[in-house]
């Protein structure tokens, strides 16, 4: 039995090992490593509804972008809740609302997650450093830039997140909110709602399922029955694609050195064969 179970993982291994090789070659192939990331062109059908500056868009070097908000402050002398409402702005003026992908042509696992639960987004860009790479991205992407950012500048922040029921269906959205002087304030470089960023209120007001508020920052959605569980502040000072990040991670080293785990599997259960075959 250990014998023909060394077999079966010599096999799957070999298959493994193939596929890897056939992959790996592919993305060479086609420089599909995503070192370079995308600067993709400023939708006509977007110009007068988000603000977008090419300038700050093509800054895709952490350290340089870092290097533009640090001069930015420090010509302004901003100092508490401005610095925040700087970071803001500079996100609202680098992307352009449209989902950014890796582009991982070796990982296979992850592909077939991503067949199964399309839903999930599992080719979605999570890191700052690949995000910053380009200059478009969905609320989720744009909220993990602005909370590393004001994170780097020593504040405290969080996720709010948002699961609504609208005449429509349901309003998902996912903002940030950053902790100044004891008080907490809202964020949303995504959707770029015009209100008073200074006003801490507004957080509490969102949080409490003010129809109102609502109303004011997103006039384009109607809402109605808001339930403040729908609303929620989570993950304090904490990286908010932490899981999908690992997912990714662990599939990649899965997907290209599985055959390594299947081939010491068929080594343990031959060598058990062979035990087995001198007792008897």
């Amino acid at each position: 039995m250990s014998q023909i179970i060394a077999k079966f993982f010599w096999s799957v291994g070999f298959l493994c090992l193939i596929l890897a090789l056939v992959l790996n070659l592919n993305s060479f192939m086609k420089k599909g490593d995503d070192t370079k990331g995308s600067i993709d062109p400023f939708p006509d059908s977007l110009i007068g509804i988000e603000i977008y500056d090419l300038k700050v868009a093509q800054i895709t070097d952490k350290e340089e972008f870092r290097n533009f908000l640090e001069e930015g402050i420090r010509e302004n002398k901003y100092s508490g809740i401005e610095i925040p409402i700087f970071v803001d702005d500079v996100i609202r003026k680098k992307y352009f609302h449209k989902i950014s992908y890796i582009q991982d042509r070796t990982n296979w696992l992850l592909f077939l997650a991503d067949k199964f639960f399309p839903k999930k987004e599992f080719f979605s860009k999570m890191k700052p450093k690949d995000l910053l790479k380009t200059n478009h991205g969905t609320c989720n992407q744009q909220a993990i830039v602005f909370q590393d950012l004001v994170k780097d500048f020593g504040y405290e922040f969080a996720s709010v997140e948002f699961n609504i029921r609208t005449p429509k269906g349901y309003f998902g959205h996912f903002a940030s909110a950053v902790k100044v002087d004891k008080e907490w304030f809202y964020f949303d470089p995504h959707r770029e709602p015009d209100y008073n960023r200074r006003d801490s209120s507004i957080l509490n007001a969102l949080l409490e399922g003010d129809e109102v508020i609502f109303k004011d920052l997103y006039p384009s959605t109607k809402f109605e029955n808001i339930d403040e569980n729908m609303i929620i502040l989570s993950k304090v000072n904490e990286f908010p694609a932490r899981r999908g990040v690992i997912f990714q991670e662990f599939s990649h080293l899965i997907s290209n050195y599985s055959w390594l785990i299947f081939f010491l599997l068929a080594l343990i259960f031959g060598r058990f064969s062979k035990i087995s075959n001198r007792k008897k």
